[in-house]
C-alpha cells in the first residue's frame, strides 16, 4: 500500500512538471506573437518620388507616397499634403531619412547626381528611364509590377498610347514644316537636335528639324548656318527661371539683327512653349503637349 502511495506521488509530480513546461511554452508563444497591426506597418510601402513625372504616374496608379519633390508645378491631386523632400536635383537627405522610405524613385537622367547623395544616408534609389515615350511606357510597366498594380499600369499605357496615336494620325499626310527648336536657360540658349525629346516630338508629327541629328541632344547655335536652313517655325523652350529666360529670348531676338532675317521671325511664327507641358523628358503630360505642338505646326 505504501508502495502504491509512493508511485502515486511520483505520477503527480511528473504531471505537475509536464503542465508547468506546457504553461511556459504557451506563454512564450504569446509573448513572441507580433500584433497584426504591427505586421501591416512593417510591410507597407513608404515611397518617395523625386520627380514630378513620377509623382503623376504613381498618382494615376493609385499608389500612395510619403515624400514628393518641391516644385513650382502642380502635382497630382493624390500628392496633396504629402511631405516635400527638396528639389529634384538636390533632395533634402535629412527629411528623406526621417521618412524611413522603403522605396525612393528617381529618373535616370539625374542618377549620377542623386545616387551618391542617397548613399550618404545608407539608402538606395530605383531609377527609371523617361527619356522618350517608349521608355516612359516601360517605366510605367515596371512601377506596376513593383507595387502590384499591373492592371492599372496596362490601362494607363493603353490610354496614353491611344491619345498619342490619334494626334499623329490627325496630321498624317500634311506638308512637313521645317522647325528650329531653341532650348533656353539663364544666360544662354542651345539648339535642340533630333535626339532631344522635343526634337523627337517634332519628328513624330512629321516636322523636319533643321538641326541635324547628333550624338548630343543639344548643340551650340550657329546663326549664319541656321539662317540658310530657312526654318518655317521657331520653337523656344525654357528650363529653370522661366521669366528670366523669356526676357533673354526677347532681348536676343530684338537686338540681334540676324534674327530679323529669319522668315519665321518676319512672319511671326515664333512660339514660346509652356514649360509645364514641354520638358527635357517624357511624362504623362506628353500626350497633351503633342496636341499643342500639332496645332502649332499645322494650323
Amino acid at each position: 500500500m505504501k508502495k502504491l502511495k509512493y508511485i502515486g506521488k511520483l505520477v503527480a509530480v511528473a504531471l505537475i512538471g509536464v503542465l508547468g513546461v506546457s504553461g511556459c511554452s504557451k506563454q512564450e508563444v504569446i509573448v513572441n506573437e507580433v500584433p497584426k497591426e504591427e505586421q501591416k506597418i512593417e510591410h507597407e510601402n513608404r515611397i518617395i518620388a523625386l520627380s514630378v513625372s513620377l509623382v503623376d504616374i504613381l498618382g494615376e496608379l493609385g499608389i500612395e507616397m510619403v515624400g514628393v519633390p518641391k516644385t513650382q508645378y502642380n502635382l497630382h491631386e493624390n500628392a496633396k499634403g504629402v511631405e516635400e523632400v527638396g528639389l529634384p536635383m538636390s533632395p533634402d537627405l535629412e527629411r528623406i531619412a526621417m521618412l524611413k522610405p522603403t522605396h525612393i524613385l528617381g529618373v535616370t537622367a539625374l542618377k549620377s547626381s542623386i545616387e551618391p547623395k542617397l548613399q550618404q544616408i545608407g539608402v538606395e534609389g530605383t531609377f527609371l528611364n523617361l527619356d522618350n515615350i517608349d521608355t516612359l511606357e516601360q517605366s510605367i510597366e515596371e512601377i506596376g509590377k513593383l507595387f502590384e498594380k499591373e492592371e492599372e499600369a496596362t490601362k494607363l499605357i493603353e490610354d496614353f498610347r491611344t491619345e498619342i496615336n490619334a494626334t499623329i494620325a490627325s496630321v498624317a499626310g500634311k506638308e512637313s514644316p521645317k522647325v528650329l527648336v531653341l532650348f533656353g536657360f539663364p544666360g544662354n540658349y542651345l539648339a535642340a537636335t533630333g535626339t532631344s525629346f522635343v526634337g523627337q516630338m517634332v519628328e513624330m508629327l512629321g516636322g523636319i528639324n533643321v538641326v541635324p541629328d547628333a550624338s548630343m541632344a543639344f548643340a551650340n547655335v550657329n546663326l549664319e548656318a541656321l539662317l540658310t536652313s530657312e526654318p518655317d517655325i521657331i520653337l523656344r523652350m525654357t528650363h529653370g527661371m522661366k521669366e528670366e529666360v523669356l526676357e533673354m529670348f526677347a532681348k536676343e531676338f530684338n537686338e540681334n539683327p540676324l534674327w530679323k532675317q529669319f522668315k519665321a521671325v518676319q512672319e511671326g511664327a515664333v512660339y514660346d512653349l509652356d514649360d509645364s507641358l514641354f520638358n527635357v523628358s517624357a511624362s504623362l503630360e506628353t500626350a497633351d503637349a503633342l496636341k499643342v505642338l500639332a496645332k502649332i505646326l499645322y494650323e
